[in-house]
């Protein structure tokens, strides 16, 4: 967790840097192909499992940037869904879709928002609970692609942040409530816990750590249950049996090297962002094992093993394993555990 909290305060010159050289970028020519390679390409085309990242309102712009970024684009295709006129933090990188509000707070031009979205297989949704047009356009936009095409469609949201008196936090119930009926799958991050992990002086980058944990949730997601380059990996009708109509997740992290797997797993399990877990209660469980270099796949499937031995042998649990591309050291290890099934009041 704290690699990811450092990287996410390092982001914003980043993201500055990946501005200047987007617009210097010019497209390559396509070659030619010849009739077989078409036919092949055709062919290709049907078989690809068609990934969408939808960030809806001025909080989603931010993590469908970030995904431009990130992930891969010949898996993904990032989109920012924001509202006309509403000043934006910055220019998204990711392609805009801008949309007008009726009175009731609902898109008015539905077609211009549907038609990237025709044929989606797996919808990312992002938002925060505090940006109640963007939980609007998430849940419209859920809405109406189940009526096209009944993609899996995970929203990651994150909560308000607390308010100053004692009273219970009620903003954003009627969003997440929205999200929840149209969603086979909400990860909810609790800004309140994230906020515990951060020092005082860096409680102003608590949303660019909620950006990052949501892009560190769909990396792994798409990585193993997509096609990434991953040593160990599911397919897309894996994936659906631990997300299709799993209600609420939570998202834990666990980090150290594969020496000592079960510290990496307690961390992962003791989290802030989880909480008090029963583990007995929980209906599904997806995990990721991302390893430096030197770290072997049997390695892995210890750290696989450990995990399987805290959850119930009745739920669906599926794992994967990929490589790290920065890794701090040869054998590190870090470990992204998402647990569906948690209970509505709880994660709220």
């Amino acid at each position: 967790m704290k690699s990811l909290i450092q990287q996410a305060i390092a982001r914003p010159q980043e993201r500055a840097d990946a501005a200047g050289r987007k617009a210097r970028e010019c497209p390559a020519p396509v070659p030619a192909l010849d009739t077989n390679e078409e036919e092949l390409r055709k062919l290709q085309a049907g078989l690809k499992i068609h990934v969408r990242v939808v960030g809806c309102g001025r909080s989603g712009a931010r993590s469908a940037d970030l995904c431009s970024e990130e992930v891969d684009s010949t898996l993904v295709d990032p989109y920012a869904l924001t509202v006309e006129g509403e000043p934006l933090d910055v220019a998204p990188l990711a392609p805009q879709i801008s949309v007008t509000l009726d009175k009731d707070g609902w898109p008015a031009n539905e077609r211009k928002i549907l038609q990237p979205f025709d044929e989606t297989d797996l919808l990312f949704l992002t938002t925060s609970l505090a940006d109640s047009s963007g939980c609007h356009l998430a849940e419209f936009v859920a809405r109406s692609t189940a009526r096209m095409r009944r993609p899996l469609v995970i929203s990651l949201v994150s909560t308000p942040p607390p308010e100053p008196s004692e009273r219970p936090c009620y903003a954003g119930l009627d969003g997440l409530e929205g999200l929840r009926r149209v969603s086979d799958t909400t990860i909810v991050i609790q800004t309140e816990k994230l906020r515990d992990l951060l020092p005082e002086a860096q409680a102003a980058a608590a949303p660019r750590v909620i950006e990052e944990l949501m892009m560190t949730a769909i990396r792994g997601i798409v990585a193993i249950g997509v096609g990434g380059p991953a040593p160990i990996h599911l397919d897309f009708v894996d994936l659906q049996t631990v997300f299709r109509n799993h209600e609420a997740a939570l998202i834990g992290l666990g980090e150290g090297t594969s020496d000592h797997p079960a510290d990496v797993l307690a961390e992962a399990l003791g989290s802030l962002l989880l909480g008090p877990v029963d583990l007995q209660k929980v209906t599904g469980a997806f995990f990721q094992i991302i390893a430096g270099p030197a770290v072997t796949v049997p390695q892995a499937t210890k750290l696989a093993w450990l995990v399987s031995t805290k959850l119930p042998v009745r739920i669906p649990s599926l794992w994967g394993m990929s490589r790290d591309q920065s890794p701090k050291s040869e054998t590190s290890v870090k470990l992204l555990l998402i647990l569906t099934g948690m209970e509505w009041p709880f994660v709220i």
